[in-house]
Formats: structure tokens, C-alpha cells, sequence
């Protein structure tokens, strides 16, 4: 994945007069016979040769009748002459502070090694110049503020918050990426085309990942909004993200945190139901899930939760299921009747533990050693 085409800017300003001696075979310069030759006034080509004097039009064209080239190859090197001297004193202004964020590493990954390992950021030994790319990269002018400027317009699933914001902002922007990429082959967003589209996934939920992600991906794009699904990345803290690219396309992006299918299909019907109740950009953090830690704001986040909880299991056939349920099973009467509820209800077994046990219907011990068994592996690659 790739940015376009990013210019590398060289680390010194080289002016257009020292590339006057290239033209001569032992690089010395017949400074009166160039004058002669350019029609140009010898102070005029001692003030070029020197770096002292600019090339205008009329330096253009005397040095092109000299030299035999044409009067823009002299005007372009002026100009990236000018565009360099720019850059550079630029660069001598840059606030560096920021970037330590992108250079620091979490399980062995720093944000800035993994862009330019991948060629999403071209590498650069110059720090500032790296920062500078890094800048193009996510779309601002310099990283000053980054985490409000990119963040602040989220709002958070719960009090909690990345302890890697910058790790964040690169998963952000690369799914932000990617999503833009399908947005000229969808049709505008419909909610009831949604609806429809993610009526019969469910189903999918005991067919391997390559699968159902897919499908998520065509219900999606086929009711307008874009969807991403990304690996994890360590720090960042997030589980999903529902937000609005421009104001008007509704994009879903989630990952592949706990290595968990279950986890995944919750997540995707929480971001489903934050786009269809027209919700603001929301970012949803690890642990939320059925634990208590959602902030008094956040009603969306309940209402959201509960549309996934019933996309997965309709509450009337969980309510069934749970009335003759308690504590006191033990073995293999509960694996089985879980077993055979899922089979019923045609999804993945690993789907119905979590919220057994968010519903404090299995004790916590036996109910993460039936999840390990149980769960379906979820990598992306």
C-alpha cells in the first residue's frame, strides 16, 4: 500500500550555476568564452558559476544557446534549488519532539519502522526529512498536536484511552487509506441496504475468516460503506472503529485483537449498528465488552452493543436458552447443552461462551478454559 509517488528531497541545495562545469570535459569553466557564447554579461555568468545570482529567463536562454539545452532545464533547476533551500529551513524550524512517538517500540514494532519497512513511508536517514515524509503520510502539516489534530474527533467507547496514541493514529490512517480506495466502486450509503446485506452473515460464523470477512466486506460496499479489516497493532488499544469519511461515507474498520473470531463478529456488529443509528466517529476500546466501563455519555455505545448481541443470538432464543441455566452445571452437561444450542442456532460454539460468561452464568475459571477450546483462531495476516 503506497501513498503515491513521494519526492526525495536531497539533503543539500545544489545551485543551478554548479552544473554549468558538467558541460565541460575537465571541468573547467572559459568563463569569457561562455559569457561570449550566452550573449550574457561576464559578471552575470561569475555571479551564476558563484551561486550568487538566480537564473531568469534571460540566463535561461543565453545558457541554453551556449550549452545546447533548452532554457527549462536551467529554470527547473531553479526552481528545485529554491524549493530545497525551502525545505530545509524548514526543516531547521521542525518541532522533532512528536516523533520520538512514531520511533518508540511496543513488542518489538515501532510505527515508524513498520511504514517504511512496508514502502508506505520511504525511509530517509535525515530524522527531520523521515518526519516530514511521516507528515505526508498521514495528511498533516507537521505533528504538533498530532493526537488531538487526528484523535480529537473520535469519541471514545469508555474512559480508557490508547496508551500508543501513535500506534493508533497509523492503524487509523492506514485503514483510512485502504477504505478510500473502494469508495469510487460503491453505490451512496442505504440503510436499508445494510440491513439486508448483513441479515444472512450470521451463518457465516462457522466458516473460516478468509470467508466471512469477505462477505462482510461485499454487505458493506454494497450498501455504501467501506469496509477494513487490519491486524492488531500492540499499544494501540482499539478493537473496532465506526466512523464517517468526509462527513458523508460511513466506513468500518476492526482487527484482529484477542485472536478471537467471536471477538471479531461482535465488534463488526457494534460498528454496524454506530453507523446505522447515524452515530458519531467512534473509537472502541479493548475491555469494553459487557464489563461496565462505558462512560455516562456513551448511550450509543449500550444501544450498539445490544444490536450485536441480537445479530448474533436473537435475545428471545437466548433468553430460552439461559432460563435453565445457572451455576451449578458442571462438565460435560454444559459444554453439551451449549454445544447443541449452537448447532441449533447455526453459529460457531465459540460465539455463545463470552456471553455465558458476561452473564456471569458460568463461573470465570471454567468459562475461559471452555473459550480456549472452543474459539475460533482469528490472524490477519
Amino acid at each position: 500500500m503506497t501513498n503515491g509517488y513521494a519526492r526525495v528531497w536531497p539533503d543539500v541545495a545544489t545551485h543551478p550555476g554548479e552544473h554549468i562545469q558538467d558541460f565541460f570535459d575537465d571541468g573547467r569553466i572559459p568563463i569569457g568564452t561562455l559569457a561570449a557564447d550566452s550573449g550574457l554579461r561576464i559578471e552575470d555568468v561569475k555571479g551564476l558559476i558563484a551561486g550568487e545570482s538566480a537564473v531568469s529567463t534571460e540566463i535561461a536562454e543565453g545558457l541554453s544557446k551556449a550549452l545546447g539545452t533548452r532554457p527549462n532545464y536551467w529554470k527547473k533547476l531553479q526552481a528545485d534549488f529554491e524549493l530545497t533551500k525551502a525545505r530545509i529551513e524548514e526543516n531547521k524550524r521542525f518541532n522533532m519532539e512528536p516523533f520520538r512517538d512514531f520511533t518508540e517500540s511496543t513488542s518489538g514494532i515501532s510505527p515508524i519502522k513498520e511504514l517504511t519497512d512496508s514502502g508506505e513511508v520511504p525511509w530517509r536517514y535525515n530524522q527531520v526529512e523521515q518526519a516530514r515524509y511521516l507528515c505526508d503520510w498521514l495528511g498533516i502539516p507537521n505533528l504538533e498536536g498530532y493526537e488531538e489534530r487526528i484523535l480529537g474527533q473520535f469519541q471514545r467507547s469508555n474512559s480508557r484511552f490508547s496508551t500508543k496514541p501513535a500506534m493508533l493514529v497509523v492503524w487509523l490512517r492506514r485503514g483510512e487509506l485502504i477504505a478510500r480506495q473502494q469508495i469510487g466502486n460503491m453505490p451512496e450509503f442505504s440503510e436499508s441496504a445494510l440491513l439486508d446485506g448483513i441479515s444472512g452473515l450470521r451463518a457465516l460464523t462457522t466458516e473460516p475468516p478468509d470467508v466471512f470477512l469477505r462477505a462482510m466486506r461485499e454487505a458493506c460496499n454494497g450498501a455504501g460503506v467501506a469496509f477494513v479489516a487490519m491486524p492488531y497493532m500492540p499499544g494501540s488499544g482499539v478493537r473496532g472503529v465506526a466512523r464517517w469519511l468526509d462527513d458523508c461515507v460511513p466506513m468500518i474498520q476492526l482487527n484482529d485483537q484477542g485472536n478471537a473470531a467471536d471477538r471479531a463478529w461482535f465488534t463488526f456488529f457494534h460498528e454496524v449498528a454506530h453507523i446505522l443509528n447515524g452515530d458519531p466517529d467512534t473509537l472502541d476500546f479493548e475491555g469494553t465488552y459487557g464489563n461496565g466501563s462505558l462512560s455516562p455519555q456513551a448511550e450509543h455505545e449500550l444501544r450498539a452493543d445490544e444490536f450485536a448481541e441480537d445479530a448474533l443470538i436473537p435475545d428471545a432464543n437466548w433468553r430460552q436458552f439461559t432460563t435453565g441455566i445457572s451455576n451449578g452445571h458442571r462438565g460435560r452437561d454444559w459444554l453439551d447443552s451449549m454445544g447443541e444450542f449452537a448447532s441449533r442456532q447455526g453459529i460457531h460454539p465459540g460465539i455463545v461462551v463470552g456471553p455465558l460468561m458476561k452473564d456471569g452464568l458460568v463461573p470465570d475459571g471454567r468459562g475461559w478454559q471452555a473459550y480456549g477450546r472452543l474459539k475460533q483462531p482469528f490472524k490477519l495476516g
